[in-house]
C-alpha cells in the first residue's frame, strides 16, 4: 500500500508488485494499473517508493513538475555524464536532432513542451539515449550500457510518474 496525501485527503493506492498479487484492480483499458508500458514489450512495474517521490511535485507542478524532478534524477545519475551533450558523431541523417539532458531540461522549461506535452518529452529523453542503444556493433560497450542503464531508470521513473498523474486526473487528487 502507498498512501498519498491531497490535501486532506488520504487515499490509498494499491499497486501490485509480486506476481499473483491479490489487488485484481483494472483501469480504464483493462490492464492491471500498476504495469506500464515503454516503448518495450515488457510491461514495467510501478515501484511505490517511486510514486511517493513524485506526489508533491505533482500537486505543485503537475506534470511538467514531475519530469523537472526525474531530468535531475537523471543527470544526478553516476553514468549521465556522457548523455550531458550530444554524442559526437551521433547520427543525424534519419532526419532526428540530437538530444542531450540540458537541451530537453530547456525545453520543458521555455514551454517546449505545451502542444505535444508528455509525448513529445518523453519522446525527446529517450532520443538522449537512443543514438547510443542503437549501436549494434558496440552492444557491450560502456557507452551502451550506461545508456541502458539509464534508460531503464527513466522508463521506471515515467511509469510511476504517469501512474501517479493518471490517478489523479482520474478522480483520485486535484485536478
Amino acid at each position: 500500500d502507498v498512501v498519498t496525501t491531497y490535501g486532506e485527503k488520504k487515499e490509498k493506492v494499491y499497486i501490485s508488485l509480486k506476481e499473483g498479487s491479490k489487488d485484481k484492480s483494472k483501469d480504464k483499458e483493462g490492464k492491471d494499473p500498476a504495469e506500464r508500458g515503454s516503448r518495450s514489450k515488457a510491461p514495467i512495474k510501478v515501484d511505490p517508493d517511486v510514486v511517493t517521490t513524485y506526489v508533491r511535485v505533482v500537486q505543485d507542478g503537475g506534470w511538467k513538475g514531475g519530469g523537472s524532478l526525474l531530468l535531475k534524477k537523471l543527470a544526478q545519475h553516476e553514468s549521465a555524464w556522457p548523455f550531458m551533450k550530444p554524442l559526437p558523431g551521433a547520427d543525424t541523417s534519419s532526419g532526428r536532432r540530437q538530444m542531450d539532458l540540458p537541451t530537453v531540461t530547456a525545453r520543458l522549461n521555455d514551454g517546449t513542451y505545451i502542444r505535444g506535452g508528455r509525448k513529445d518529452f518523453a519522446r525527446d529523453v529517450r532520443a538522449v539515449f537512443s543514438g547510443a542503444l542503437a549501436d549494434k556493433d558496440a552492444s557491450a560497450s560502456h557507452l551502451n550500457l550506461m545508456a541502458q542503464e539509464l534508460s531503464a531508470t527513466f522508463e521506471r521513473e515515467w511509469a510511476a510518474l504517469m501512474y501517479l498523474l493518471e490517478k489523479r486526473e482520474g478522480g483520485g487528487g486535484p485536478g
